[in-house]
């Protein structure tokens, strides 16, 4: 994680929702987490009633790109609700790790960082470490063959 110029001090995190196959919003906290929670609300803003599952992919400059999740995010509504300086806040997001999300026929997550990435699957180099001892070997006979017909 890139560090500021302090160094001792923590910077924010950029992260993304994603929800399906499309990238939505960007949210910057301290840890993906407490980026999901502000996903959540952001999702569930039109419906309160609504769950949604969803990963997070970290966007920050200089880092791996990686995806958490999955994460089953709704909306609970408070038993008082909290008044602010001209609003009144009556509902909490909730944004719980889920590990069944794969279970049920969605995409686990394996399968969407891969599908996500779009790279290529790597190849095995098994095959390439024998051709280059196969080829080793007949040159060895060659070499082996002239030194004893002088």
């Amino acid at each position: 994680m890139p560090q500021s110029k302090t160094g001792s001090q923590k910077q924010k995190r950029h992260f993304t929702a994603v929800v399906g196959n499309k990238e939505q919003g960007l949210y910057n906290s301290y840890n993906p987490s407490s980026a999901a929670r502000k996903a959540v609300s952001k999702l569930c803003a039109e419906d309160k009633k609504s769950k949604v599952e969803f990963y997070i992919r970290e966007t920050t400059q200089d880092s791996n790109k990686k995806t958490y999740g999955p994460y089953l995010g709704y909306v609970k509504k408070l038993k008082e609700p909290i008044q602010l300086e001209g609003r009144v806040i009556k509902y909490s997001p909730v944004a719980k790790l889920s590990k069944n999300v794969g279970e049920e026929g969605k995409l686990s997550s394996k399968k969407l960082s891969s599908k996500l990435d779009g790279g290529a699957k790597r190849r095995s180099r098994k095959g390439s470490k024998k051709a280059s001892k196969k080829g080793s070997k007949k040159t060895s006979k060659k070499s082996s063959k002239r030194s004893s017909r002088k």
